[in-house]
């Protein structure tokens, strides 16, 4: 089968770490089907579409497809019309690809409304993998959720990768006959349990604080300002703690002064964003990894801390629960509430952890699994 695998965020030399989940789910495809991967990077400065080819061996290839953003004015929704008319110029340079059998377009939005549009032209079914805002924000939005709306109603299948998201999914009026949920795996060779102690002389860490790790975007949605705040409080309380944001975003600078405003920016590290292939060590350094998220879909960080045999302390939101489904995994909390999450902080460093089950609990996720779901699916469609 040949299937056309439609990203907006995928990595590059540019941005190495962009969504690895992208190209994990490609190359596992790409292991029975023919894959071109159509890399829809928007740029500012660019005064046409730009293409260029990375065939890697004769079942994978990735299109690095250029599309010229407006210096004002970027908006999702004009992202969906730059893409559907920037493949329309890919498949006048590459014509093979309106004879490929599947479009699967990761992301309900730009990707998906974009593919299903081409799909149309070229009878060719498209596949939306819905990950988590394309569902639960987007469609709030009053422009976006028309372009969502077109994507979901007019794809041939929908890949969610929890349970709560095919919920969602189903209360946006799509039929559950349409829906398979399908989880996202782990780069287990790179995510494995590691000496805490070697990790911290390897990142220059103080050896004897008790430290939590945050790795993700600094932004609203995360939770960053209520991760602050209850640190502020679990810190004058235990004052041998070092909290550890891992991550870049635009709410980077306000938080920095929240920590001196109130005194305790020795006890946080604003560590910029580190590579995917880093964050291991980072997680094998800390005593907990921490992700307080307004919302979220199915977390990979999470089940990544898990394949470090690191328990966790998250919020009860998205398909967070569906990946700390067990006590003996870590601590949920209740989104937007400071006191609770420093009541959880003081429990998990007064809880004897079980790293080996807490290991043991991350072999669920897999990519050969992922691969196996989405095969079935697929072929059923094609």
């Amino acid at each position: 089968m040949k299937i056309l695998f439609l990203t907006e965020h995928f990595p590059s030399p540019d941005s190495p770490d962009s969504s690895p989940v992208s190209f994990f789910a490609s190359q596992k495809l790409s292991t029975k089907h023919k894959v071109t991967v159509i890399h829809a990077n928007f740029q500012v400065g660019l005064t046409k579409p730009e293409i260029k080819v990375e065939v890697y061996n004769e079942n994978y290839e990735v299109v690095r497809l250029g599309i010229a953003l407006p210096p004002k004015g970027d908006r999702l929704w004009l992202r969906c019309i730059l893409l559907r008319i920037a493949l329309n110029f890919v498949q006048d340079k590459l014509d093979y690809l309106k004879d490929c059998d599947l479009i699967f377009a990761r992301l309900a939005t730009t990707p998906g409304w974009a593919g299903v549009q081409f799909g149309k032209k070229h009878k060719i079914p498209t596949v939306i993998w819905a990950v988590g805002s394309d569902i639960h924000t987007y469609p709030q939005i009053p422009i976006l959720k028309h372009f969502n709306k077109y994507a979901l109603k007019n794809a041939k299948g929908i890949v969610c990768n929890s349970n709560f998201l095919a919920e969602e999914t189903e209360k946006l009026g799509i039929n559950k006959s349409k829906i398979i949920v399908a989880n996202t795996g782990i780069a287990d060779t790179l995510f494995v349990p590691k000496n805490k102690m070697d990790c911290r002389k390897h990142l220059n860490l103080p050896l004897d604080k008790n430290i939590v790790v945050f790795a993700g975007h600094l932004i609203p949605i995360k939770g960053i300002d209520i991760l602050l705040e209850s640190w502020k409080e679990f810190v004058a309380k235990n004052p041998n703690s070092l909290l550890t944001l891992c991550g870049s975003g635009e709410g980077i600078n306000s938080y920095r002064k929240f920590t001196k405003d109130n005194g305790f920016s020795k006890s946080v590290i604003f560590r910029a964003a580190i590579a995917h292939k880093d964050v291991a060590d980072w997680f094998g350094a800390s005593d907990v990894v921490v992700l307080p998220s307004r919302n979220e879909g199915f977390p990979a960080v999470l089940m990544e801390a898990q394949s470090c045999g690191r328990p966790v302390v998250a919020t009860k939101v998205g398909g967070i629960p569906e990946i700390v489904n067990s006590d003996d995994l870590g601590i949920l909390v209740s989104p937007e509430n400071s006191n609770e999450l420093t009541e959880a902080l003081e429990k998990v460093f007064n809880t004897n952890w079980n790293r080996d089950k807490i290991v043991a609990a991350s072999k669920r996720f897999s990519w050969n699994k992922f691969g196996e779901n989405i095969d079935d699916f697929i072929k059923n469609i094609v």
